[in-house]
Formats: C-alpha cells, structure tokens, sequence
C-alpha cells in the first residue's frame, strides 16, 4: 500500500512542477509516463523513458544513451584524478595518478570521435 501511495506523491509532484501526464504507459510497470521537458519519466519506476518515434532505430538511441553515460563517468573520474593530484605530495604517486589522468583523457578523446 505504501508503494502506491508513494509513486502517486510523485506523480502529483510531477504535474505541481509542470510535467504534462502522457497517454502511453511505462513499459516496465504500465503506470502513465510524465514528460518534463524533453524527458519522459515514470513516476513509479522513478527513471527516465525513452519512447522511439516508428522510425527510429533501437540500437542507435541505446547507442547514444550508452555513450552519454560513458562519457559522464569519464569526466567524473578525471576530475577526482585531478584532485588527487592537487593533494598529492608523494612523486611516485602523482606519476601514477598522471597516467591515470592521461589515460582518461585519451579515453574521452576516443569516445567523443566514436561520437561523431
């Protein structure tokens, strides 16, 4: 009971906030789905839907989400290699962790190129 109280706390704080309730339900629970802005949420499963037009492709919208999240945890571990640096005071340590960072970034620049 107290599940479905709660997923509909968030449904109404999703309407309060300006999302507009959608026709289509969440393939996973099949409660509405809510869309904020360019994104379509389920206020149940409490994570964001992707709703592929007819021609769109699966594989390139997974495509595309798997390389956004790649890329988001490639700038995340740069900026804590970058601060460990900063920290640092031991050379082998910040050598290592300068080819931590290098890495990293060689990474990223890969990734952006798969990207284009």
């Amino acid at each position: 009971m107290r599940d479905d109280t709660h997923h509909l706390d968030k449904a109404v704080e999703l309407l309060r906030s300006g999302a507009t309730m959608l026709g289509q339900a969440c393939p996973a629970c099949g409660t509405p789905l809510f869309k904020i802005g360019e994104q379509v949420m389920c206020a149940k499963c409490n994570r964001p839907v992707v709703i592929l037009k007819a021609t769109e492709d699966e594989s390139k919208v997974f495509r595309g989400q798997t390389l956004a999240t790649t890329e988001h945890t490639l700038l995340v571990k740069i900026d804590e290699a970058q601060s460990a640096i900063e920290k640092e005071q031991d050379p082998t340590k910040i050598a290592q962790l300068t080819q931590s960072l290098s890495n990293l970034l060689s990474a990223l620049e890969r990734l952006k190129k798969v990207d284009r």
